[in-house]
Protein backbone atom coordinates (compact mmCIF):
# COMPACT_ATOMS: atom_id res chain seq x y z
CA UNK A 1 0.00 0.00 0.00
CA UNK A 2 1.18 3.14 -1.04
CA UNK A 3 -0.40 6.49 -0.78
CA UNK A 4 0.57 9.58 -2.41
CA UNK A 5 -1.19 12.87 -1.31
CA UNK A 6 -3.28 14.99 -3.91
CA UNK A 7 -2.22 18.22 -2.71
CA UNK A 8 0.03 18.26 -0.06
CA UNK A 9 4.12 17.93 -0.96
CA UNK A 10 6.59 17.51 1.26
CA UNK A 11 9.98 16.61 0.38
CA UNK A 12 11.96 17.27 3.80
CA UNK A 13 13.70 14.66 5.46
CA UNK A 14 11.97 13.85 8.89
CA UNK A 15 14.13 10.80 9.91
CA UNK A 16 16.90 8.85 8.51
CA UNK A 17 17.00 5.20 9.75
CA UNK A 18 20.18 3.11 8.69
CA UNK A 19 20.59 5.55 5.38
CA UNK A 20 16.63 5.02 4.69
CA UNK A 21 15.21 8.35 4.57
CA UNK A 22 11.64 9.13 6.15
CA UNK A 23 9.75 11.85 4.62
CA UNK A 24 5.77 12.56 5.94
CA UNK A 25 3.86 10.85 3.53
CA UNK A 26 5.72 7.57 5.18
CA UNK A 27 5.36 9.20 8.70
CA UNK A 28 1.47 9.45 7.52
CA UNK A 29 1.38 5.56 6.04
CA UNK A 30 2.53 4.08 8.98
CA UNK A 31 0.03 5.76 10.84
CA UNK A 32 -2.73 4.60 8.86
CA UNK A 33 -1.55 0.87 8.93
CA UNK A 34 -1.00 0.89 12.51
CA UNK A 35 -3.96 2.78 13.49
CA UNK A 36 -2.40 5.10 15.54
CA UNK A 37 -4.24 8.61 16.08
CA UNK A 38 -1.80 11.37 15.32
CA UNK A 39 -1.55 15.22 15.84
CA UNK A 40 0.05 17.21 13.86
CA UNK A 41 1.33 20.71 15.85
CA UNK A 42 2.14 23.50 13.78
CA UNK A 43 2.16 27.44 12.87
CA UNK A 44 -0.43 28.27 10.12
CA UNK A 45 0.40 27.40 6.71
CA UNK A 46 2.68 24.25 7.47
CA UNK A 47 0.00 22.48 5.33
CA UNK A 48 -1.63 20.84 8.54
CA UNK A 49 -5.53 20.94 7.26
CA UNK A 50 -4.45 20.50 3.53
CA UNK A 51 -2.67 17.02 4.82
CA UNK A 52 -5.95 16.05 6.74
CA UNK A 53 -8.24 16.68 3.26
CA UNK A 54 -5.77 14.85 1.60
CA UNK A 55 -5.97 11.58 3.85
CA UNK A 56 -9.87 12.30 3.48
CA UNK A 57 -9.93 11.33 0.32
CA UNK A 58 -8.40 7.94 0.63
CA UNK A 59 -11.55 7.05 3.10
CA UNK A 60 -14.13 8.40 0.60
CA UNK A 61 -18.09 9.17 1.69
CA UNK A 62 -16.45 7.00 5.43
CA UNK A 63 -14.31 9.81 6.40
CA UNK A 64 -15.78 12.84 8.56
CA UNK A 65 -14.25 16.36 9.18
CA UNK A 66 -14.86 18.12 12.40
CA UNK A 67 -13.42 22.47 12.62
CA UNK A 68 -12.89 22.55 16.03
CA UNK A 69 -14.57 25.45 17.99
CA UNK A 70 -14.65 26.50 21.38
CA UNK A 71 -18.38 26.84 21.55
CA UNK A 72 -18.77 23.63 20.10
CA UNK A 73 -20.48 21.08 22.82
CA UNK A 74 -21.18 17.70 22.71
CA UNK A 75 -24.56 17.69 21.34
CA UNK A 76 -23.24 19.52 18.34
CA UNK A 77 -20.68 17.00 18.21
CA UNK A 78 -22.99 13.74 18.52
CA UNK A 79 -25.35 15.71 15.72
CA UNK A 80 -22.47 15.40 13.16
CA UNK A 81 -21.23 12.23 14.03
CA UNK A 82 -25.17 10.91 13.41
CA UNK A 83 -28.62 13.23 13.37
CA UNK A 84 -29.98 10.84 15.69
CA UNK A 85 -28.65 10.51 18.47
CA UNK A 86 -29.85 13.75 19.90
CA UNK A 87 -33.37 12.71 19.40
CA UNK A 88 -32.39 9.48 20.79
CA UNK A 89 -30.84 11.60 24.10
CA UNK A 90 -33.66 14.34 24.48
CA UNK A 91 -36.09 11.65 24.22
CA UNK A 92 -35.05 9.75 27.64
CA UNK A 93 -33.88 12.47 29.03
CA UNK A 94 -37.58 13.41 29.02
CA UNK A 95 -38.63 9.50 29.84
CA UNK A 96 -37.79 9.35 33.27
CA UNK A 97 -39.57 5.75 33.11
CA UNK A 98 -37.55 4.39 30.10
CA UNK A 99 -35.54 1.39 30.97
CA UNK A 100 -31.74 1.22 31.18
CA UNK A 101 -31.81 -1.53 28.82
CA UNK A 102 -33.97 -0.23 26.06
CA UNK A 103 -31.82 3.43 25.92
CA UNK A 104 -28.58 0.58 25.98
CA UNK A 105 -30.25 -0.78 22.80
CA UNK A 106 -31.10 2.34 21.03
CA UNK A 107 -28.05 3.73 21.17
CA UNK A 108 -26.16 0.66 20.29
CA UNK A 109 -28.46 1.06 17.20
CA UNK A 110 -27.52 4.27 16.59
CA UNK A 111 -23.56 3.42 16.83
CA UNK A 112 -23.53 0.45 14.96
CA UNK A 113 -24.59 2.93 11.76
CA UNK A 114 -21.78 5.34 12.45
CA UNK A 115 -19.76 4.15 9.82
CA UNK A 116 -16.77 6.25 10.51
CA UNK A 117 -13.14 4.98 9.21
CA UNK A 118 -11.40 8.10 9.38
CA UNK A 119 -12.39 11.02 11.82
CA UNK A 120 -10.38 14.85 10.86
CA UNK A 121 -10.17 17.04 13.57
CA UNK A 122 -8.92 20.49 12.64
CA UNK A 123 -7.77 22.55 15.52
CA UNK A 124 -8.52 20.56 17.84
CA UNK A 125 -7.30 22.90 20.97
CA UNK A 126 -10.06 25.44 20.14
CA UNK A 127 -12.47 22.78 21.61
CA UNK A 128 -13.33 22.48 25.08
CA UNK A 129 -12.16 19.29 27.17
CA UNK A 130 -15.39 17.84 27.22
CA UNK A 131 -15.68 17.81 23.57
CA UNK A 132 -12.09 16.74 23.24
CA UNK A 133 -12.29 13.63 25.57
CA UNK A 134 -15.33 12.90 22.97
CA UNK A 135 -13.19 12.95 19.77
CA UNK A 136 -10.42 11.28 21.06
CA UNK A 137 -12.83 8.29 21.79
CA UNK A 138 -14.31 8.94 18.23
CA UNK A 139 -10.61 8.06 16.87
CA UNK A 140 -10.80 5.01 19.22
CA UNK A 141 -13.68 4.01 17.63
CA UNK A 142 -16.19 4.46 20.47
CA UNK A 143 -18.80 6.76 21.96
CA UNK A 144 -19.02 7.57 25.62
CA UNK A 145 -23.23 7.92 26.43
CA UNK A 146 -24.04 8.28 30.07
CA UNK A 147 -20.68 7.11 31.07
CA UNK A 148 -20.89 4.02 28.90
CA UNK A 149 -18.88 3.65 26.00
CA UNK A 150 -20.54 2.25 22.90
CA UNK A 151 -18.54 0.99 19.92
CA UNK A 152 -19.38 2.65 16.57
CA UNK A 153 -20.10 0.34 13.68
CA UNK A 154 -17.07 -0.43 12.34
CA UNK A 155 -13.43 -2.47 13.07
CA UNK A 156 -10.85 0.28 12.11
CA UNK A 157 -10.93 3.55 13.30
CA UNK A 158 -8.42 6.41 13.36
CA UNK A 159 -7.59 10.18 13.51
CA UNK A 160 -5.40 12.59 12.54
CA UNK A 161 -6.00 15.91 14.48
CA UNK A 162 -4.18 19.37 14.05
CA UNK A 163 -3.33 22.68 16.38
CA UNK A 164 -1.07 25.44 16.82
CA UNK A 165 -0.12 24.88 20.74
CA UNK A 166 3.43 25.89 20.27
CA UNK A 167 5.51 23.29 22.97
CA UNK A 168 2.79 23.23 25.50
CA UNK A 169 2.23 19.35 24.72
CA UNK A 170 5.81 18.78 26.13
CA UNK A 171 4.55 20.32 29.47
CA UNK A 172 3.09 17.28 32.04
CA UNK A 173 1.13 20.04 34.01
CA UNK A 174 -0.57 21.06 31.08
CA UNK A 175 -4.46 19.47 30.54
CA UNK A 176 -4.01 19.40 27.06
CA UNK A 177 -0.68 18.20 27.17
CA UNK A 178 -1.35 15.55 29.40
CA UNK A 179 -4.74 14.83 27.06
CA UNK A 180 -2.60 14.35 23.63
CA UNK A 181 0.02 12.01 25.34
CA UNK A 182 -2.11 9.91 26.53
CA UNK A 183 -4.36 9.90 23.74
CA UNK A 184 -2.57 10.42 20.81
CA UNK A 185 0.08 7.64 19.88
CA UNK A 186 2.20 10.03 17.14
CA UNK A 187 2.75 13.99 17.79
CA UNK A 188 4.36 15.86 14.82
CA UNK A 189 5.18 19.41 14.97
CA UNK A 190 5.33 20.74 11.68
CA UNK A 191 7.42 23.44 12.31
CA UNK A 192 10.28 21.69 12.06
CA UNK A 193 9.68 19.69 8.85
CA UNK A 194 7.86 22.26 6.58
CA UNK A 195 8.04 21.51 2.74
CA UNK A 196 10.44 23.21 0.92
CA UNK A 197 10.97 25.67 -1.49
CA UNK A 198 11.23 23.61 -4.33
CA UNK A 199 7.49 21.78 -2.95
CA UNK A 200 6.04 25.16 -2.13
CA UNK A 201 6.93 26.65 -5.80
CA UNK A 202 5.31 23.19 -7.17
CA UNK A 203 2.42 23.58 -5.04
CA UNK A 204 1.71 27.12 -6.47
CA UNK A 205 2.39 27.10 -9.94
CA UNK A 206 -0.19 24.07 -10.04
CA UNK A 207 -3.04 26.20 -7.87
CA UNK A 208 -2.34 29.52 -7.04
CA UNK A 209 -5.39 29.73 -4.45
CA UNK A 210 -3.73 29.77 -0.76
CA UNK A 211 -6.90 28.07 0.49
CA UNK A 212 -7.24 24.34 1.70
CA UNK A 213 -8.03 22.35 -1.65
CA UNK A 214 -11.66 20.34 -0.88
CA UNK A 215 -10.89 17.02 -3.48
CA UNK A 216 -14.34 16.45 -5.51
CA UNK A 217 -13.19 13.16 -6.53
CA UNK A 218 -11.89 10.92 -4.06
CA UNK A 219 -10.41 7.52 -4.30
CA UNK A 220 -11.57 5.11 -1.80
CA UNK A 221 -9.06 2.54 -0.50
CA UNK A 222 -10.61 2.03 3.05
CA UNK A 223 -10.71 -1.41 2.14
CA UNK A 224 -7.14 -1.73 1.19
CA UNK A 225 -6.28 0.62 4.29
CA UNK A 226 -8.42 -2.25 6.43
CA UNK A 227 -6.13 -5.02 5.22
CA UNK A 228 -3.14 -3.48 5.62
CA UNK A 229 -3.91 -3.18 9.28
CA UNK A 230 -5.01 -6.47 9.52
CA UNK A 231 -1.87 -7.53 8.36
CA UNK A 232 0.43 -5.70 10.38
CA UNK A 233 -1.67 -6.50 13.51
CA UNK A 234 -1.32 -10.50 12.52
CA UNK A 235 2.39 -9.92 11.66
CA UNK A 236 4.67 -12.04 14.03
CA UNK A 237 6.86 -9.84 15.69
CA UNK A 238 10.72 -10.54 16.55
CA UNK A 239 11.59 -11.27 19.76
CA UNK A 240 14.63 -8.74 19.55
CA UNK A 241 11.65 -6.51 18.67
CA UNK A 242 9.76 -6.91 22.39
CA UNK A 243 13.63 -6.21 23.55
CA UNK A 244 14.14 -3.25 21.70
CA UNK A 245 10.68 -1.85 23.02
CA UNK A 246 11.42 -2.51 26.53
CA UNK A 247 14.42 -0.78 26.65
CA UNK A 248 12.87 2.19 25.21
CA UNK A 249 9.85 2.22 27.84
CA UNK A 250 12.22 1.51 30.79
CA UNK A 251 15.48 1.88 29.73
CA UNK A 252 15.15 5.78 28.58
CA UNK A 253 13.17 6.23 31.91
CA UNK A 254 16.32 5.58 34.04
CA UNK A 255 18.12 7.65 36.52
CA UNK A 256 21.02 7.12 38.88
CA UNK A 257 19.64 6.16 42.14
CA UNK A 258 20.79 9.75 43.67
CA UNK A 259 18.21 11.55 41.63
CA UNK A 260 15.39 8.64 42.23
CA UNK A 261 15.84 6.06 40.10
CA UNK A 262 13.17 7.17 37.49
CA UNK A 263 12.19 10.33 35.27
CA UNK A 264 8.55 9.55 35.41
CA UNK A 265 8.65 9.37 39.41
CA UNK A 266 10.08 13.23 38.71
CA UNK A 267 7.41 14.13 37.11
CA UNK A 268 7.31 18.03 35.95
CA UNK A 269 10.41 18.11 38.46
CA UNK A 270 12.38 16.02 35.33
CA UNK A 271 14.60 17.53 34.04
CA UNK A 272 15.20 20.83 36.46
CA UNK A 273 15.96 18.77 39.63
CA UNK A 274 19.11 17.28 37.84
CA UNK A 275 21.15 21.08 37.35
Amino acid sequence: MTLEFRTYKNSRELANLNGVPIYMSDMIDAALRGRLNTFLQGDTGSGKTQLVRDVMDYFGDKSLFILGRNDMDTRELFQQVNPEFIRAIRGNSYNHEAKDKEKELKFKELTDRVNYHFIGVDELPNCVPVVRSQLFNLFDGFIEIDGKAYPIGTDYCVGIATGNIGQKFTESSNELGRALKDRMHLIIDTDYFKPTSTDTLEILTADRNPRVRFSEASEDRTEEIRRANKELSQEQVPFEKYVIANYLIHGLDYLSEEYGGSKTELKSGWPNKLE
